[in-house]
This record gives structure tokens, sequence and C-alpha cells, in this order.
């Protein structure tokens, strides 16, 4: 039995999701990095630029000191709050591509089957009616802010995927005459 190397890109995903040629371990970590080193450098400048500071105070006292650690202490809980949200973006963001790709691509099967009726009413009904709603109430009387609208766009692509999903699937579609 080979092992697997979790490292590597073929470790990553399974076997049948494989549709074509995967990149090499290496170039994907390449742009990874490319990609994040910026942002680490920022985090390090960030404690950097902290341990300067109370460093530089460091001989005048220690209501210095206590002054400079408790100006970083919002800057830290601050920064806490945006990796969490980013990360929570990036799960809603992630997820919801994939139920958007999914109804792309079936709603355009529909449509090229000569189903456009179908898929132009459940998506007016979906954009123009569920989405807007649905956004207001979870931003607003709900509470959640951005977070609404994020689930809101994220129900809103569910809701078309599963809609042509069901419409593909019954096969209604190949009895239109074009």
């Amino acid at each position: 039995m080979r092992k697997k190397n979790f490292f590597a890109v073929e470790g990553m995903i399974k076997a049948q999701q494989v549709t074509g040629d995967l990149p090499a371990s290496k170039n994907v970590y390449r742009n990874f990095f490319k990609m994040a080193w910026p942002s680490a450098m920022e985090a390090l400048l960030v404690g950097l630029v902290g341990s300067v500071d109370t460093m530089m105070v460091g001989t005048i006292g220690t209501n210095a000191i206590t002054a400079v650690g408790v100006t970083h202490q919002p800057k830290l809980i601050l920064l806490a709050v945006i990796f969490s949200l980013n990360t929570g973006i990036t799960a809603v963001t992630a997820l919801g591509t994939h139920f958007q790709t999914s109804q792309v691509v079936l709603s355009g099967c529909l449509r090229g089957a000569g189903d456009t009726s179908f898929v132009a009413i459940t998506s007016f009904i979906s954009v123009a009616v569920i989405r807007p709603t649905l956004t207001w109430l979870l931003c607003y009387p709900l509470g959640f802010g951005l977070h609404g609208a994020w689930i809101t766009l994220l129900l809103d692509q569910f809701f078309r995927m599963a809609t042509s999903m069901k419409r593909f699937s019954g096969g209604k579609w190949t009895t239109i005459k074009l």
C-alpha cells in the first residue's frame, strides 16, 4: 500500500475528484508563499514595532511600560477579530463559490436545452424577492450585520443550485422542442 504524502497536492484531493492534470506541489506552495509572505511580514512588523515601543519606553519607568502595553491590547483584540472574520468569510465564500459554480453550470445546461423560462423565473424569485428579504431580515432585525448579508448570499446560491439541480434531474428539459 502506497503511503500518502499529506503535504503533496495529490494527498489533498481524492482521486475521483481529479479531472485533469494537477499542478506540481512545488508550484502550489510557491504560489501560496508568494501570496502569503506580505501578510506574514506585516504581522511580524506590527509585533516588532510593539516590542521596539516597549524597549524605548522601558527606561522611562513602569508607568510608561504599562501605558505602551495597555495601548497594544485593543490592537491585538482588533487583530484577533479581523483574523476570525477573514476565516469565516473565506469559508462562506468557498462554500458559496461551490454553490454558485454548480448553479451556473446547471442553469447554463437548462438554458442550452431551451428551458430558459424556468431559469429566468427562479433567478428572478431568488434575486428580487428571497435575497433582499433575507438580507434585510438577517442584517437588521436579527442583527447579523455583514455576516447576515454573506449568509444570505450563500442561501441564494444554494437555492438556485438546488432548484436547477431538481429541474435538471427531473428531466423535463429533455421534452422541450427547440
